[in-house]
Formats: C-alpha cells, sequence, structure tokens
C-alpha cells in the first residue's frame, strides 16, 4: 500500500525537500507506533494519505508551491544582501534588547539630550506617537522623562515614563520579554494614583509598545476591563518608525541624521517590514485565476501539519525521555489535548517527570502534598527547568491550572532544600518554575537560536531538517539529564525517611 512520502503533503514541510514524511515519523517501531502516538491506525492513515493525492486539485496546488518556493528563495536571497550592509544596531544585537532600545528613545525624548533639537523630539513623540490632541504650551517645558521609574514599595520598573504638570504617561516596551502577572494592571493602578494627584482632568493612556501594536494579555491586565480601556497599543513599525524618521528629516546635524537611519533600518528588520516588497509579489501570484483556491487549500492544511510535526516532536522526546525517567512521567495535563490546542493560543503542550512528593503547609496553614518535577514544555519558545505542582486531594481531581501558578513561598522554599544548584537556589519565583532555561541555548534570554512555536522563525524552520531536528531532541534530553544531577537525592532520601 502506498505510503506517505512525497508531493503536496512533503511541501508543508518547510526548508527539507530532501527527506520524505515518511522519513521524518518514522521510529524504531516503524508505522504502527507512529499511528499509536498520533492517535491513527495504519489504514486511518493510508486512506487519509490516499484521498490528498487523489485529490482534483493536487496539480495546481504543486504549481503554485513551487512558485512560492522559488519566490521564497528569491526573497531570503535579498535579506541576506541586505545583511550585509553596515548597521551598529544589528551588528550589536543592540535591536532586540530592551533596556539598551529604552535608552535610545530615552536619549532622543530627552530635551537636553545629545540630539542638539532640544524640546522638538518630545514634541513631535507626544503629538505623532501619543496622539496627544489637548497638550499646553507649557507641558513641553516643564516635562521630565525617566527610565526604568521604579514603583514605590515594589519590585516593579516601568520602562519610560513621561511626567508633566498634567500628566504621568506611562510606557511599558515588550519586544520578546514575556509578561509578567498583573504587570500592565500594576502600572494602570499606579498611574491612576498620580493622574489624581493633577490638575486640568486630562487625557492619558498607559502605551504598550511592542513590534506589531498587539495589546497586553489577560495575564497581565489581570482581565481588568478599566485598565484594557486605558491602554493604547503603539508599536516600533509604524508609530515610532515615523516618528524617527520625522526627526530625521528635520535635523541638519549629520551625525544624528546617519545614527537615526541606521535606527530606524534596524527597526524595520525587526519588525520584518522588509517583507512588504515580498508581500506586493506574493500577492500579485495569488491574484491569478485558480491560485487563491489553491493557496485557501494550502493554508487550510497548514495548522493541522504544523499541529501534526508538533505532536511527533513532542512524542520523539518522550520517546527518548522515557528510556531514561518512564517510571518517573506524569500527566499533569492532557497531552494529545494540549498540543491539538496550541496553534488555537489555548495551551502549552509539556513532558513533565516527577523527582519528589513531600508535604507542606501553606500559608493558611492548611496541609498539602506537593511534587517537584522536572518540565519541559513549548510556549512561544521551548524551555525546560523544574517546577512544584500541587497535588489534588483526591486522586480523581484534576490538577488545578490557577493553583500551580500561586505556590506558596515556603514551599518553594522547602523545595530548594532538594536541590543543590546556587543558580536555582538564588533564582526569581515565576509561576509554578523554580528555575528554567531556554532549549536549545541553555540561558533565560530569548536569542535567535531558540525555536519560536508561534512566529515561526529560522531555528524552527531548521526543526523540519532531519538533522536540525535530531539536534534539538537531543538538547532537550541533556537538558533533562543535566537538571537531574542537580538534585540531592540524600536529602530526598533522609526526608523520605523521615516522612515514613
Amino acid at each position: 500500500m502506498e505510503k506517505i512520502s512525497t508531493g503536496v503533503l512533503d511541501s508543508f514541510w518547510k526548508q527539507k525537500p530532501a527527506d520524505s514524511l515518511e522519513e521524518r515519523t518514522r521510529m524504531d517501531g516503524g508505522d504502527e507506533a507512529i499511528c499509536e502516538l498520533s492517535g491513527f491506525d495504519t489504514l486511518q492513515t493510508e486512506t487519509m494519505a490516499g484521498m490528498f493525492l487523489d485529490c482534483p486539485f493536487l496539480q495546481g496546488e504543486q504549481e503554485l508551491l513551487a512558485q512560492m518556493a522559488n519566490l521564497s528563495e528569491q526573497y531570503e536571497g535579498d535579506i541576506q544582501k541586505k545583511a550585509l550592509e553596515f548597521n551598529i544596531f544589528k551588528m550589536a544585537g543592540i535591536q532586540k534588547k530592551e533596556t539598551i532600545m529604552c535608552r535610545v528613545l530615552y536619549g532622543l525624548l530627552e530635551p537636553n539630550g545629545t540630539h542638539g533639537m532640544g524640546i522638538e523630539c518630545l514634541k513631535l513623540f507626544l503629538e505623532d506617537v501619543l496622539q496627544l490632541g489637548d497638550l499646553e504650551a507649557d507641558e513641553f517645558r516643564t516635562a521630565k522623562i525617566f527610565r526604568e521609574y521604579v514603583i514605590p514599595d515594589s519590585a516593579r520598573r516601568i520602562d519610560l515614563v513621561i511626567e508633566t504638570r498634567y500628566r504621568f504617561l506611562p510606557i511599558e516596551v515588550k519586544i520578546y520579554a514575556e509578561e509578567q502577572e498583573g504587570q500592565c494592571y500594576d502600572y494602570y493602578t499606579f498611574a491612576m494614583g498620580r493622574m489624581a494627584q493633577r490638575a486640568g482632568n486630562k487625557s492619558w493612556k498607559l502605551y504598550y509598545l511592542t513590534l506589531d501594536g498587539r495589546l497586553p494579555s489577560e495575564k497581565s491586565t489581570k482581565g481588568s476591563v478599566e485598565c484594557c480601556r486605558l491602554i493604547r497599543p503603539i508599536s516600533w513599525g509604524a508609530e515610532i518608525r515615523q516618528w524617527l524618521g520625522h526627526i530625521e528629516s528635520m535635523t541638519e546635524n549629520q551625525n544624528v541624521k546617519e545614527v537615526l537611519k541606521q535606527f530606524i533600518a534596524a527597526i524595520l528588520s525587526l519588525a520584518n517590514q522588509n517583507e512588504m516588497g515580498f508581500q506586493k509579489i506574493l500577492n500579485e501570484l495569488l491574484w491569478q485565476p485558480g491560485n487563491m483556491k489553491s493557496a485557501q487549500l494550502i493554508a487550510k492544511g497548514l495548522e493541522a501539519a504544523k499541529t501534526e510535526f508538533l505532536r511527533n516532536l513532542y512524542y520523539e522526546i518522550k520517546k527518548e525521555a522515557d528510556v531514561l525517567y518512564a517510571d518517573r512521567y506524569l500527566e499533569v495535563y492532557p497531552l494529545d489535548e494540549q498540543i491539538t490546542k496550541y496553534h488555537k493560543g489555548r495551551d502549552f503542550p509539556g513532558l513533565t517527570y516527577q523527582i519528589h512528593s513531600f508535604n507542606s503547609e501553606n500559608k493558611h496553614g492548611e496541609k498539602e502534598t506537593c511534587i517537584l518535577a522536572m518540565h519541559f514544555q513549548i510556549e512561544w519558545r521551548s524551555e525546560i527547568g523544574f517546577v512544584l505542582i500541587r497535588k489534588p486531594n483526591e486522586p480523581s481531581e484534576p490538577y488545578d491550572y490557577e493553583e500551580q501558578q500561586s505556590v506558596d513561598d515556603g514551599t518553594r522554599k522547602l523545595a530548594f532544600t532538594f536541590l543543590k544548584t546556587e543558580r536555582t537556589k538564588s533564582g526569581e519565583p515565576e509561576g509554578w518554575w523554580l528555575d528554567w532555561f531556554y532549549v536549545p541555548t541553555f540561558q533565560q534570554e530569548a536569542v535567535d537560536a531558540v525555536p519560536n512555536f508561534l512566529h515561526c522563525n529560522d531555528a524552527y524552520y531548521q526543526l523540519y531538517d532531519k538533522a536540525g531536528k535530531k539536534a534539538f531532541i537531543r538538547s532537550v534530553i541533556n537538558g533533562f539529564s543535566y537538571l537531574y544531577r542537580q538534585v540531592e537525592w540524600k536529602e530526598i532520601e533522609d526526608a523520605s525517611c523521615h516522612e515514613s
């Protein structure tokens, strides 16, 4: 019987035409093993493959994919040529670091800055970027600019703040850093208090600066309707780029002009604005008889293909991890269900291996059983580390997600006694995580080498290469091995004896 191997299905797996889908999904147990893992039997899989291969539109889809592949290859070549252009921001990787990007913005907004333009940069920013239409003349002269504004009696620091006689304007900057629990809500609450001290009843917003102008998540706003109403999203690629262009056209200082040009180019690269030319050509390709219909069919299958690749990746990782830790595997949440929901933005699939179960007492004086475990998951990026899990009171009860995000500090300290790494013991609490790092870099900085499964960076596409996928799986297993070596097994044995 015919196998799923080449043709249009293989085209879904970007950047790897050399090996077949059959080769990518084969495990030691053969076709039956992978079908068992993915929830299909062999007959179902072969039937589905036959239906797709017999599709009357197959030839049209293959032709369109071939044209798109050629276009993509040309586009990638153009990008590589442009990458050779000298740009100090790109060379230093500055455009991906929020702290340094904020410093550049701060330097331009500061009226006494070395740009030599006085209040003009600030004035344009308030008008063009923040879109304040009720500005008073003295607001520019009295404005103060703050970087990493510290909220009293809190660990919170607002990236940028513009403060005038009439307004307190917080700006939260996000490039690649993940959102923190209640971050925007805390900024909103503090800003409300500061605005209450000012006369004039002037308009104000909490500004959220991102690559694409998105809004913060419910996690950051705590779902507060009042908070969300006062948030205005702004983007590097639109408002900031236009503002910088306006400044560049006004200044006569050639040094400032050159720096601004490079800063704008770095932002365009960061925000993927250089894809606009590619999109224009792609539009011309798709706006042809039959092509849009073929594109729709491909688009419908793309998410399913990515989901099945993710499922295959997880089960290959699990197969190798189970060789070492099968007796420790703990399904906190149904893995297949999490994988299915991932590309809909509803869940983060994870593999969890229990290290130790111990009794503790929470801040309410209630007894609870907690589990120290090794955990691999894919949120936007792939990460691995130690987590602390609250065990349900009854075996039949499911694990409650919200409860896992609020582990008591006392329980956290007790869990640290079973770990011997200084890094872990000094780590900042973050939900149920005790310590974590990205895979495959084993660092906490979100660099390009870490696959982004949501926005699909180059590191993600490399996973579709047989060697790239194998190397990634090996790095995950190495991550588990590293974590396992950081466990104080003697402490666990002593604690177990004491419990008995």
